[in-house]
């Protein structure tokens, strides 16, 4: 009974504060009630343990109804888990297309600036060249060297355009791969936690019987 307690405590306190419509906080959280849900299956096991645990159980009128209720509320984790499902999915497809427009910014930011380098290289006088680049435009072309520099622009252009989306890649990847372990592992969650419900049926029959 102490242990899902405590459980529900922490699901509480997991809550806070709250950010519904965030789908980033949506999938920590669900993901959060996902990974401990072991800690409410063993203390719904253990309540619901039958005989000989049960025989001292019965005895007591109190904790025979909060085993009762308890087996309803094993019910409605169940189906909250079952329901985590496709909100998971959902949440993990919204976080990728925020992410993808994330991406398409920040690039078209760093396409800007690149072109304002470009313009600025293109416009440069050979003095204001040669001012720039000092020593090393002494011995050369200022034309020369200006299509050097375009061309260094250029390879660093791509190299952080590179360098973005690979991280986006990953980004994606993790959140998605996220989304689906803890969609199974909500499924999973669901299916036992109502199997243990279904398997608590003697409990319930005894309540009856005692009301009766």
């Amino acid at each position: 009974m102490v242990l899902l307690l405590m459980t529900l405590l922490d699901f509480a306190v997991t809550l806070i504060p709250m950010q519904f419509r965030n789908p980033a906080w949506e999938l920590q959280v669900m993901g959060r009630y996902v990974d401990v849900f072991l800690a409410p299956l063993l203390g719904f096991f253990l309540l619901f343990l039958p005989l000989p645990v049960s025989e001292v159980r019965l005895r007591n009128r109190w904790l025979l109804q909060v085993a009762r209720w308890s087996s309803w509320l094993a019910l409605g984790l169940g189906a909250m888990y079952l329901c985590f499902i496709p909100f998971l999915l959902v949440d993990s497809y919204r976080l990728v297309v925020i992410a993808n427009r994330q991406l398409a910014t920040q690039l078209q930011q760093q396409q800007v600036q690149v072109v304002r380098v470009v313009e600025r290289l293109q416009n440069l006088s050979p003095q204001g060249l040669a001012g720039l680049l000092g020593e090393q435009a002494q011995a050369r072309s200022p034309e020369v060297l200006r299509q050097e520099l375009l061309g260094q622009v250029q390879v660093s252009r791509d190299q952080a355009r590179s360098q973005l989306e690979q991280g986006f890649a990953g980004r994606r990847i993790e959140v998605l791969k996220s989304g689906v372990r803890w969609a199974f592992g909500a499924l999973l969650a669901g299916i036992v936690l109502i199997y243990q419900w279904h398997d608590a049926a003697w409990l319930r029959r005894v309540c009856r019987e005692r009301k009766d």
